[in-house]
C-alpha cells in the first residue's frame, strides 16, 4: 500500500477485530471497574464511620457526592488536556492520580479530610473515564462498536459488585481504611499495564503525526504486518458543524428530544447513585447485619451486568426506547416491592432484578442519545447527556441524606426512588426518533502527508 492515502477509519472498519484491540477493551473494562469499585465502597464504609467517628448518617451525604463533583470537574478539565498531550497519556496520568489520592484517603481522621480526599480522587476518575471510552471507540469497527462499548461499560457494575464482596470481608478484618488502600494499589498497577498495553488515540496520532511510526505500528497490528508503511498518507474524515456545537442539539426540531434525553439520564444516574450509596446504611437501619447488607447491595450491580448485556442485545432487535421504557416501569415496581422484603434471600433477589433493569437502562441510554442526533452532532449530544446525568449522580446521594435526616421509613424512601424511574419511563415514551436528521453533513479531513 505504498504511497497511497489511507482512510484510517475505513481500514479499522474493514479488518477483523484483533487481539490487540481486545487487550484495549480489557484495559478499558478494568479502568471502569475501578470507578464502580470506588463508587460502591464508600457506601460500605459509611456505617463503619458512624461507629468509629460517632457521626450521623445524614452528615455523610456530602462525602458521597464529593468524589462525583471531582469526577465532573476532572472530566471537563481532561478533555482539553487530552487534545494537547493525547488520550493515552491523559488516562495514565489520571489513573495514577486516582490511585495515589485513594491511598491518601486512608490518612483521613475526620469528615473534612475525607471529603477533600474523595474530591481529589474524583479528579482522577473524571480524567480517565471519558478519555478511555473515546479511545476505545476509535479502535472499534463500526459494525461492532456498540457491542464493544457495552462490554466495556459492564466494567462499572462489575467493579461495584466486586467492591461489595471484598468490603464485606476486609472491613471487619482490617478496618475501613483497607478498602481504600486496595482501591489505590489496583489503579497504580493497572496504570503500568496501560503504559505498555494501551495504544494512543489514533485520531490524536493522525492529527499530530510528527512521528509516523506511532501511526504505522498500531495499524499494522490491527490490519496485519506490512498493511501500511511510512510512505502512506493517513487521514480521518471528520464531519464539521458550523458554530458552537451544543446549539445543534436544539435546532431543526431536536430541542424537545434533547431535554427528554437529559431528563432520563438525570433520573437514571440519580437513582443508581442514590441506591449505591445509601442501601447498606438503610438496610442496616432496618435490622439487617452489615455484612449481609453489603452483599445484598452488591447484587444491585451484579444484576446490572446482566441487564446491560441482555437489554442491549434486545434493543438491537427491537425499538430500544420501548424496551428501556418498559424496563424503567418494572424497575419502579421492584423498588416499591423492595421496601417490604424482610428476609435476606428475598432482598438479594429483588435487588438483583432491580439492578438488572435500573443499571441496564442507564447503560443502554447511550444508544438512545446517539439515535436522536445526526452523525455530526452525535458525539456532542451523547457527552452532554452524560454530563447532565452526572448532576443527577451528585444530587442523588444528597437527597438520600435529607431523607435519612428526616427519618423517612425505608418503604417511603424507596417509593420516592420509584418515582425517578417512572419519570425516566415517561421521558423515554415521549422521545421521538422520527426527528433524526439524515442530511449529509459537510466533512473535513485531518491529514498526515509526506
Amino acid at each position: 500500500m505504498s504511497d497511497e492515502r489511507v482512510n484510517v477509519s475505513r481500514l479499522i472498519d474493514e479488518t477483523p477485530f484483533t487481539a490487540y484491540q481486545v487487550i484495549t477493551v480489557i484495559i478499558g473494562f478494568l479502568l471502569l471497574a475501578l470507578d464502580g469499585y470506588d463508587a460502591q465502597v464508600i457506601s460500605f464504609v459509611a456505617p463503619e464511620l458512624e461507629k468509629v467517628w460517632g457521626t450521623s448518617s445524614a452528615a455523610l451525604a456530602p462525602i458521597f457526592s464529593s468524589s462525583l463533583v471531582g469526577l465532573a470537574i476532572g472530566a471537563l478539565i481532561s478533555g482539553p488536556i487530552a487534545d494537547k498531550i493525547g488520550r493515552k497519556t491523559t488516562v495514565i496520568i489520571a489513573v495514577f492520580l486516582f490511585g495515589i489520592f485513594s491511598i491518601l484517603t486512608t490518612t483521613s481522621s475526620g469528615l473534612g479530610a475525607l471529603l477533600f480526599w474523595r474530591l481529589v480522587t474524583g479528579f482522577g476518575l473524571g480524567g480517565c473515564m471519558g478519555n478511555v471510552t473515546a479511545l476505545l471507540a476509535e479502535y472499534a469497527p463500526t459494525r461492532i462498536r456498540k457491542t464493544v462499548l457495552s462490554i466495556m461499560w459492564c466494567g462499572f457494575p462489575f467493579g461495584a459488585t466486586i467492591g461489595g464482596v471484598i468490603s464485606a470481608k476486609m472491613i471487619p478484618a482490617f478496618g475501613w481504611k483497607s478498602v481504600f488502600f486496595l482501591g489505590g494499589i489496583a489503579p497504580i498497577v493497572l496504570g503500568f499495564i496501560a503504559v505498555f498495553g494501551m495504544p494512543e488515540s489514533i485520531r490524536f496520532l493522525v492529527l499530530h503525526g510528527r512521528n509516523r511510526n506511532r501511526i504505522v505500528t498500531p495499524l499494522n497490528r490491527i490490519a496485519g504486518s506490512g498493511s501500511v508503511s511510512n510512505h502512506n498518507d493517513f487521514y480521518l474524515p471528520e464531519e464539521k458543524l458550523p458554530g458552537f456545537p451544543v446549539k445543534h442539539l436544539f435546532t431543526e426540531g431536536r430541542a424537545l428530544n434533547t431535554i427528554l434525553v437529559w431528563i432520563v439520564f438525570f433520573m437514571t444516574l440519580l437513582l443508581i447513585y442514590f441506591l449505591t450509596n445509601w442501601m447498606p446504611t438503610l438496610l442496616k437501619g432496618v435490622g439487617f447485619p452489615m455484612g449481609k447488607a453489603i452483599i445484598a447491595t452488591a447484587m444491585l450491580q451484579g444484576g446490572g451486568i446482566v441487564g446491560t448485556i441482555v437489554l442491549g442485545s434486545t434493543s438491537d432487535r427491537r425499538n430500544p426506547k420501548v424496551i428501556l421504557g418498559i424496563s424503567s416501569v418494572i424497575a419502579a415496581i421492584l423498588l416499591i416491592v423492595l421496601g417490604y422484603m424482610h428476609t435476606i434471600g428475598a432482598l438479594i433477589a429483588v435487588l438483583f432484578f432491580a439492578g438488572f433493569f435500573i443499571v441496564g437502562v442507564q447503560s443502554n441510554m447511550n444508544a438512545i442519545a446517539a439515535s436522536v442526533y445526526p452523525t455530526s452532532a452525535r458525539s456532542t449530544g451523547a457527552s452532554w447527556a452524560l454530563g447532565v446525568g452526572r448532576i443527577g449522580s451528585i444530587v442523588g446521594p444528597l437527597i438520600g441524606g435529607v431523607l435519612v435526616a428526616a427519618n423517612w421509613s425505608l418503604p417511603n424512601i424507596l417509593m420516592l426512588a420509584a418515582l425517578a424511574a417512572i419519570i425516566a419511563a415517561i421521558g423515554l415514551a415521549l422521545i421521538s426518533r422520527n426527528l433524526i436528521d439524515s442530511r449529509i453533513a459537510s466533512s473535513e479531513q485531518v491529514v498526515v502527508e509526506n
